[in-house]
């Protein structure tokens, strides 16, 4: 069971917020949530402007970079584009090429095989650059660790510039300009921005100098012509949408539904996430479009993407769509092998009593997947992995050495973690959440030790705890259309600016219908003076335990339904459990059946003593419940399933009395939780089923004490 967080808010903030900006409580409670702090911070945010962007220049180096760029292009000097095979650097390559082409530069690109040539500068590249007379090389999205590449690059008579947006080490590359807004010495305000918002700002800086133009006039240009592929990889690399990326990714979600980009068109169209009743989201980017871009790197070469996006007509661009769209399936296809293949080694090897860093390794894994597969490892238990496969692929070292993926939780960076063992890696790097790494076979046992150790010491068994953060309580009151206007304004949504999720407390199940052939449900609820109907996504009618009639406490998104042109406002459901009423209630009739229980002298309702039928009927669903004659039985949730072909509830003190008969004859054996006293650990003795009821000093106890009313 996930444990519920309602954030706590500075509630005379959001009084100020209300009265000052005419906003509901909800969309208040929402802002100062995202970090909000006054009324001119929530203007800004909700402003999504131009003016809303800081001065490219204010980043470290970045007069440098500009000055040695429009010296290569106005020196006719050949300059290579050097990116990375991930969303971030497809997009950023694409980008940065197409704007030097488009001033008159020399250009080419170049990204690395995953596979065959791994992560980062390569210094067969360089000399390869070198020896055709290349004098510039402009890293994005890599290069802040290659610092024995760009010493190699000087050697070899090229200048480099590194743009990128990783986390730094204390030593820079030596090159002719370092342009990262984490860079200890940068004072650039927003540290957040992707690999392609580095080079987004790169060619505002440049563009402001190349033409003279004013900073607002270049960045408008900008904007018009790059920022759909600036947002894909913003959105695709889960930069937080705050700040100049909720800039970035709302300008470019507007810029994407009518792109001229022949590739991004064709890949819209090919991978059918246009719905012309819908407009194209951040989540459609991340989880329809950006899979498809990353697969051309995971399972052959990136630059299949960068040729898509420089397409000059749509056959060539839906020709190359078409492709990364088969691609991209025979990519769930290898992953689905090793998340089986993964699981399996899970559950024969972790130690999950000792272990806080699920580490596994394989000689037969593809590189380009492991990573994917490491979110969902870490999705499911809810612990940082890291996956690592010493398949041989053509790269230097062969099995000896492997190449690791890994993804964490909140409290590990994970980056930090792998830089306190690096003594015992070839290589690393990344972010708080997901980072990459190299290493020797004969390292790894050690390595597995040292960063279980160092997770042992960071992790809190809360922090190993599932947890779902709602932004607040949501009352009927407050769910109506002007609180739903006021929740989209808040788009574009993304990491650090989630879609905003309520907590919506004792709602009564009207009806359960099942949907798509039984894989989700909708229930329609009835709360105060309001019904609303409430869809829960991949959970089947047949599988949810909660019934008619029921009272419930959801965690949820507030949605439109918008049917034949008809609005209707409905929730979706991101968790359910009974309502908090419903355990008020357990822990009554509990208590008043402990009291009669103990006090022989205490008359007895005859209402609440079962029936011979009630026995057996609690009997056969125990037992149905344990077919391995034990199993984790919650009275509630019994008593509700008993419930259901009653006129009325189920008394739950009747459940109490059965229990304690039952294990009175030895039917069954229990123990109790402690922590949620409704739940039952049952083990039934099978041979002692034919005990008969009367020999139950409890039952004979309770009748005798029985008193009748006229209205039993």
């Amino acid at each position: 069971m996930k444990n519920w967080i309602i954030r706590e808010y500075d509630k005379e903030l959001v009084d100020e917020l209300k009265n000052r900006m005419g906003l509901q409580h909800t969309t208040a409670v929402i802002l100062a949530n995202r970090g909000i702090k006054s009324c001119d911070e929530a203007q800004r945010f909700l402003n999504k402007r131009y003016n809303s962007f800081f001065s490219a220049f204010l980043m470290k180096d970045m007069n440098l970079a500009v000055e040695r760029i429009i010296a290569a292009v106005n020196g006719r000097q050949k300059i290579m584009v050097y990116g990375d095979y991930d969303v971030d650097g497809v997009t950023s390559t694409t980008v940065l090429y197409k704007y030097i082409r488009s001033i008159g530069g020399i250009a080419e690109y170049y990204i690395p095989s995953r596979t065959g040539e791994g992560y980062g500068l390569n210094k067969g590249i360089i000399k390869e650059f070198a020896e055709s007379k290349g004098k510039l090389i402009i890293t994005v999205d890599t290069g802040i660790t290659a610092l024995e590449e760009v010493d190699y690059a000087a050697e070899c008579g090229v200048d480099v510039v590194v743009t990128d947006h990783h986390e730094c080490r204390e030593i820079l590359p030596k090159a002719s300009a370092v342009i990262n807004p984490k860079r200890h010495d940068c004072n650039y305000p927003f540290k957040e921005l992707a690999g392609v918002g580095v080079v987004f700002k790169l060619i505002c800086a440049i563009d402001e100098v190349f033409f003279a133009r004013s900073e607002l006039e270049s960045i408008n240009k900008i904007c018009d012509e790059y920022s759909d592929l600036v947002a894909i990889g913003t959105i695709a690399d889960v930069m937080p949408v705050m700040s100049e990326n909720r800039v970035i990714v709302d300008t470019g979600l507007e810029h994407i539904e009518h792109t001229s980009n022949w590739g991004l068109k064709a890949l819209i169209e090919e991978s059918g996430v246009k719905d012309k009743s819908r407009k194209i989201t951040s989540a459609a980017i991340g989880f329809i479009i950006a899979p498809r871009i990353n697969a051309a790197g995971r399972m052959g070469n990136a630059i299949r993407a960068v040729e898509m996006f420089l397409a000059e007509d749509m056959t060539a661009a839906r020709h190359i769509a078409i492709e990364l769209c088969a691609t991209n399936k025979q990519r769930q296809l290898v992953e689905n092998d090793i998340i089986e293949s993964a699981i399996a080694k899970i559950e024969a090897e972790h130690d999950f009593e000792n272990d806080r860093v699920i580490i596994l390794d394989d000689d037969t894994w593809h590189h380009g997947v492991i990573g994917i597969v490491s979110s969902r490892i870490t999705e499911r238990y809810n612990l940082p992995s890291i996956l690592i496969s010493f398949k041989n692929e053509g790269y230097e070292g062969g099995e000896d050495i492997g190449k690791g993926s890994g993804r964490s939780i909140k409290g590990l960076d994970l980056n930090l973690a792998l830089a306190h063992c690096s003594e015992l890696l070839l290589k690393y790097g990344g972010h708080e959440l997901a980072a990459g790494l190299s290493i020797e076979k004969a390292n790894l046992d050690a390595f597995k030790k040292k960063i279980n150790d160092y997770a042992r010491e960071k992790l809190t068994t809360e922090m190993l705890n599932k947890s779902i953060v709602l932004d607040c309580e949501i009352k009927s009151e407050d769910v109506n259309f002007k609180t739903m206007d006021e929740i989209n304004f808040l788009e574009p949504y993304g990491c650090a600016n989630p879609v905003p999720l309520f907590y919506f407390a004792g709602s009564t199940i009207l009806s359960v219908t099942p949907l798509a052939e039984n894989k989700h449900t909708k229930l329609l609820l009835q709360n105060g003076n309001i019904t609303i109907n409430a869809l829960f996504f991949g959970m089947p009618a047949t599988s949810l335990k909660y019934y008619i009639d029921d009272k419930i406490d959801i965690a949820c998104n507030l949605d439109v339904n918008n049917f034949r042109n008809q609005k209707q406002l409905q929730f979706v459901i991101r968790d359910i459990r009974i309502s908090s009423d419903l355990t008020d209630y357990f822990s009554f009739k509990i208590k008043s059946y402990l009291e009669c229980k103990n006090n022989p002298d205490a008359p007895v309702s005859a209402s609440v003593i079962p029936s011979r039928d009630e026995f057996k009927e609690v009997y056969a669903v125990i037992c149905k419940n344990g077919e391995t004659c034990e199993s984790t039985i919650d009275l509630i949730q019994l008593c509700r399933q008993l419930s259901q072909k009653r006129p009325k509830r189920f008394d739950l003190h009747k459940l109490f009395i059965i229990f304690d008969v039952f294990k009175e004859l030895n039917i069954i054996g229990y123990t109790e939780d402690n922590a949620n006293p409704e739940i039952r650990r049952v083990k039934v003795n099978p041979y002692a089923a034919k005990n008969p009821l009367e020999n139950s000093m409890l039952l004979r106890s309770l009748k005798s004490r029985a008193v009748y009313t006229h209205i039993e």
